[in-house]
């Protein structure tokens, strides 16, 4: 999953197709029932908090126990 976006933006990608919070959450429990961590990759320089927060939180609703989160500088 990577997690782009400007100030005013949050774009989410799962698997190159782009994703809302909501289908986030369904793909994630299912997701979820095969594995219990999730590994979110962000563009550093681009994505506000506020974005990789609500990918988090997503993913701990959906039930993941454990969500890495790496950055990459672009």
């Amino acid at each position: 999953m990577t997690i782009r976006g400007s100030a005013s933006a949050c774009n989410i990608e799962v698997g190159g197709e782009k994703v809302t919070t909501d289908e986030l959450l369904v793909l994630g429990r299912s997701a979820v029932k095969s594995a219990q961590r999730a590994y979110v990759e962000q563009d550093m320089a681009e994505v506000p908090w506020r974005c990789v927060a609500g990918v988090i939180y997503a993913l701990q609703m959906a039930g993941f126990k454990i969500v890495n989160v790496t950055g990459r500088e672009r």
